[in-house]
């Protein structure tokens, strides 16, 4: 059965300097533009079946919000789709890792119900697969 994925990233926001740089202002200038991490900056979405062949999404399979930052996907069974990129590997307890995150909120909405993570949870959420690769199955 496929289920829905929803992912909800953060917004861009230039940070609150007195006096930035002009180098400094142009830059969040740009980063802007793109208005949410990481899905802002993709300029294509793809899915990918367990054999490792992937396919680009048209813009009728997915929903993306750019103002509330959010993207919808169905995924049909053994696809998957990369939702953000873990910078570190860290597994403690500092709850103040969980705001450098680009994603705060994942929810999966399958035949028997909605799982939903926010904040820190997303970190501990997803198992290592290989060096660079980090999954999170459900069943």
């Amino acid at each position: 059965m496929p289920i829905t994925i929803a992912v909800k990233y953060r917004k861009i926001e230039k940070p609150k300097q007195s006096t930035p740089t002009p180098e400094v202002e142009k830059r969040w200038e740009e980063l802007e533009k793109k208005s949410c991490w990481y899905i802002g900056f993709k300029k294509e979405i793809y899915i990918c079946k367990e054999g490792g062949e992937c396919r680009t999404l048209q813009p009728d399979k997915y929903k993306y919000d750019k103002e509330k930052c959010e993207l919808e996907v169905t995924l049909a069974p053994g696809e998957s789709i990369k939702v953000a990129e873990i910078c570190c590997s860290y597994t403690g307890p500092e709850k103040r890792f969980a705001d450098k995150l680009n994603v705060e909120e994942l929810n999966i909405n399958t035949p028997g119900g909605l799982i939903k993570y926010e904040g820190f949870e997303l970190l501990k959420i997803f198992k290592k697969k290989d060096k660079t690769k980090y999954v999170l199955e459900y069943s």
